[in-house]
């Protein structure tokens, strides 16, 4: 949609991810987006912080089509490699649009599904799915398509 969600941030840089994601999600219904149909991805340049988690790489409402994902803690601070910094959005990104179109989290560690508590877990893990997983979310965007 390449518009601002109007959502404040709670400190410095740093957005409530759950706000924001409410805030997509509302305006969603608004544009009556059908999460069948489309799947919505807000990025924030900033950090995303959940209550009771802290600092999140993003966070998706599962099956809602939704997700939003933060890119500042992508850098951990280290100055990485333009290319490095790259495949870490990449990965969080499918990894969020994995959630808003319905996988829950992977066991394979291999798989972008698999959660990432800090930047280590998210350089470990392919950005592709496992075939458990793409074979998932084939079925769910079939049986999306068959309503």
């Amino acid at each position: 949609m390449g518009r601002r969600l109007g959502v404040a941030a709670v400190a410095g840089d740093a957005h409530d991810s759950g706000a924001l994601l409410d805030a997509l999600i509302a305006r969603a219904d608004a544009e009556r987006v059908d999460p069948r149909e489309a799947w919505l991805l807000a990025v924030s340049g900033g950090e995303l912080r959940a209550p009771g988690h802290g600092r999140v790489f993003g966070e998706a409402a599962v099956g809602a089509g939704c997700a939003v994902v933060g890119l500042a803690p992508l850098d951990a601070g280290s100055r990485s490699a333009a290319s490095t910094l790259l495949e870490r959005a990449v990965k969080v990104c499918v990894h969020e649009i994995g959630h808003a179109a319905g996988l829950e989290h992977c066991a394979d560690r291999a798989c972008v599904m698999h959660p990432s508590r800090d930047i280590a877990d998210v350089d470990r893990k392919d950005k592709r799915f496992c075939r458990r997983c793409a074979k998932d979310l084939r079925h769910a965007t079939l049986d999306a398509a068959r309503t």
